[in-house]
């Protein structure tokens, strides 16, 4: 809740500022403004915070919420990977990796990854991660999910473990929306996401920036499967 509602004033802050500055400069609307993506949150953000008192303090604070976003992003992303490892018991060589290693590999992986960002085409690289890695390979990943849940663990026997652990009581609603709402959904979701990449995101790319974000968008699905191979 904390999560969506932090989202929602996001979204109100940066749409508010940006008709503000439509209309003194003149523009008739919102859409006439080249600023899109990323760029709401690196420019219209921070210049908005210029109209603040004391604006230096207000952006301080800004770059350091993006700092520890990132900081708490990283560490669920290498859990995520370093316990799917130890679950699959994965070794190199015929040799198990203790868990501190797996981390400091993964941690490595992740550093060598992110160097091309450091490059003068860091802008359009992080543009094309943001296109290819987010909306169709996320809601993909999470219609997968829904169907092995309410195919093969059930949700009933999952509300069932979570109350045995927990002794939380998982809402029926909650049972109802997952089991009746949320595959249909995502999978429209993730449809229109797959539908929007190939005819509009796609077009007018250069061939080797179509590969490496097409590349980008596959790699989460070959993951699932050599998991289910595995």
């Amino acid at each position: 809740m904390l999560n969506a509602f932090t989202g929602i004033l996001g979204g109100l802050t940066v749409f508010s500022y940006m008709g503000y500055t439509a209309k003194s400069l003149g523009l008739p609307d919102v859409s006439a403004l080249p600023l899109t993506g990323i760029d709401l949150a690196f420019i219209a953000y921070p210049t908005a915070l210029t109209l603040l008192p004391f604006p230096s303090f207000w952006a301080i604070l800004f770059f350091l919420m993006l700092i520890f976003l990132g900081l708490d992003t990283q560490f669920a992303f290498v859990e995520c990977i370093s316990g799917t490892l130890e679950d699959e018991k994965l070794s190199i060589g015929g040799v198990q990796l203790k868990p501190i290693v797996q981390r400091i590999l993964i941690c490595l992986a992740i550093i060598i990854g992110g160097l091309p960002l450091l490059t003068d085409v860091s802008l359009h690289l992080l543009k094309l991660y943001d296109t290819f890695s987010m909306d169709a390979p996320l809601t993909g990943v999470v219609t997968i999910e829904i169907f092995i849940y309410s195919m093969d663990y059930s949700l009933e026997r999952l509300a069932n473990d979570i109350k045995a652990k927990t002794d939380q009581i998982v809402p029926r609603f909650i049972i109802f929306l997952l089991d009746k709402v949320s595959l249909p959904l995502y999978t429209i979701l993730f449809l229109v996401a797959l539908y929007s990449l190939i005819f509009h995101d796609t077009v007018g790319l250069p061939i080797w920036a179509a590969f490496l974000g097409w590349s980008l968008t596959l790699i989460p699905f070959g993951v699932i499967l050599s998991l289910i191979h595995i």
